[in-house]
């Protein structure tokens, strides 16, 4: 069975070798420079550091851990919140050269945690059908981590992980919107670099999801407030228009419909070992082409619908008396509920709402199953691995957060591809690097996709495309998250390679 991730909750290792001894650390910090924001941060309330050793396939890497939380104040010295993060920094590099990613999933109200047990950290949490317990820790050094050609810093926003909001009321409000969270993360990354000294060093960004949306706002944000430039933004399935999403509507535009199509044509081709490149060809040119002209013939064409109805039952097995139902719509959790009666013998089926003991494998995960197993994990991450202290429970992921965010004008007509056109237009060193799962129904691929190919990047490059096998999650693949890692790796070389001044 494929499970739908919720929408819009997205977003986003065996044990050490060796460990060092935990450094706590009280220590006051300077304000932010006049004009960079009224926000300023006193000092960090905790900061503990461990030695580790990653082995990767081209050798051990020597890395320090640093687990912490920046408590920010407002400019009159009132609480305001404390943002946590996870640093790993590989030891004895150049900072001037040494690149860093700034990484964060989603949700909103997603910590960062997805991405950095399942995906890129130094350590990875497996999910495979051996895990019967999501209580029990199996840990394991993660051979697809970042850390061989970049520094990572897991940031948590306020409300997710061990950060959250002390400033009462209006606070709470203001780190739940769309400006106030931008707002916030800038602060951190600059106070970061700054206290760090590693204003020189090349910095990315990573953003799963909603983080994709993240990216080019917070360059845009630092572009503006104090000249600093991100490398390159590394967009993993994100969230560009909320209007190409296809939830909460009545009725689908025909564009959205349209976006949606090679996704389920990617599910229903996978379900039947039958999903190649070019049967994908085969449905964007579809879906772009006489899907969408026939959807804009309107509900009362009845032959544009009948063309309709039998293509898509070529391409996705929907069956016809279902899409003339919709008048040529996609019917998106109609699709879901038919694949669950349809079992499909070379993909395991996964319930995580039937009370058993045992559940079987699939590789595209359900979220809350995912987010089940990371709970189980994260504080025993952060107080056995990183020697963090705390009485706080880390929070993975906040349903609550997600549900009251404030959406500036309203959810729908919230998009962040011009601030992402005016960014790349601003920085013509800045490159993008844009990470799908084909059969992604969060965020569809080919939405993001149609909408990346209208920005105008100048340079051939300058924004890649890349589509892997799987969902919203698609790194929780064993080979795709080998095929993300070394697609990463190459955008990170390239852009040492021909590192811009305006960048260090």
């Amino acid at each position: 069975m494929i499970t739908i991730i919720r929408p819009l909750f997205i977003i986003l290792i065996a044990a050490l070798l060796h460990g060092g001894k935990a450094q706590a650390q009280n220590r006051d910090l300077k304000a932010a420079p006049p004009g960079a924001s009224t926000v300023q941060i006193e000092k960090l309330s905790q900061s503990y550091a461990t030695r580790h050793l990653l082995q990767l396939a081209g050798g051990a890497i020597d890395f320090t851990a640093i687990a912490e939380n920046y408590v920010f104040t407002e400019s009159e010295g009132g609480p305001r919140a404390e943002i946590a993060s996870v640093t790993f920094t590989k030891d004895n590099a150049d900072p001037a050269i040494r690149p860093v990613a700034f990484i964060m999933n989603g949700g909103p109200g997603a910590s960062s945690a997805y991405l950095n047990l399942l995906a890129i950290g130094p350590w990875r949490t497996p999910l495979d059908g051996s895990r019967y317990s999501t209580s029990l820790s199996t840990l394991q050094q993660n051979p697809e981590s970042w850390l061989d050609f970049t520094d990572l810093v897991f940031i948590d926003p306020p409300g997710t992980g061990y950060s959250r909001v002390t400033g009462g009321e209006r606070m709470r409000q203001y780190f739940r919107s769309v400006d106030g969270d931008i707002d916030a993360l800038a602060d951190f990354i600059r106070r970061w670099l700054r206290d760090r000294n590693r204003q020189r060093s090349p910095i990315y960004f990573v953003g799963a999801s909603y983080g994709g949306f993240r990216g080019p706002l917070l360059a845009r944000k630092l572009q503006l407030d104090t000249l600093k430039y991100f490398a390159g933004l590394i967009l993993v399935s994100p969230a560009l228009d909320f209007d190409l999403l296809p939830f909460g509507r009545v009725i689908y535009p025909p564009w959205v419909s349209a976006s949606i199509l090679p996704s389920l044509a990617a599910i229903w081709a996978e379900r039947n070992s039958s999903l190649t490149p070019e049967l994908l060809q085969d449905a964007e040119a579809y879906a772009s082409g006489e899907y969408i002209s026939d959807l804009l013939r309107g509900v009362e064409d009845t032959q544009a619908i009948e063309r309709i109805a039998q293509r898509i039952e070529k391409l996705t097995g929907i069956q016809p008396s279902l899409t003339r139902i919709s008048k040529g719509r996609v019917d998106v959790q109609g699709f879901v509920r038919d694949l669950e009666r349809k079992p499909a013998p070379n993909l395991g089926s996964y319930n995580v709402y039937e009370a058993k003991g045992t559940i079987a494998y699939s590789e595209d995960h359900d979220l809350e199953y995912v987010t089940r197993i990371l709970s189980g994990e994260m504080n025993g991450y952060f107080m056995n691995m990183l020697k963090f202290r705390t009485s706080e429970q880390y929070k993975v992921i906040d349903y609550e957060l997600t549900r009251t965010w404030r959406w500036n004008n309203g959810r729908y007509g919230v998009e962040a591809l011009s601030t992402l056109q005016q960014a790349m237009s601003a920085d013509r060193s800045m490159r993008v690097l844009i990470a799908h799962g084909a059969s992604d129904l969060t965020t569809p691929y080919y939405a993001t996709k149609v909408l990346s190919s209208q920005l105008d990047v100048g340079q051939p490059r300058r924004l890649d495309f890349k589509l892997y096998g799987g969902n919203h999650m698609f790194y929780t693949r064993e080979g795709s998250r080998k095929a993300f890692r070394d697609d990463a790796k190459a955008f990170f070389e390239h852009e040492q390679a021909a590192q811009s001044p305006s960048h260090q």
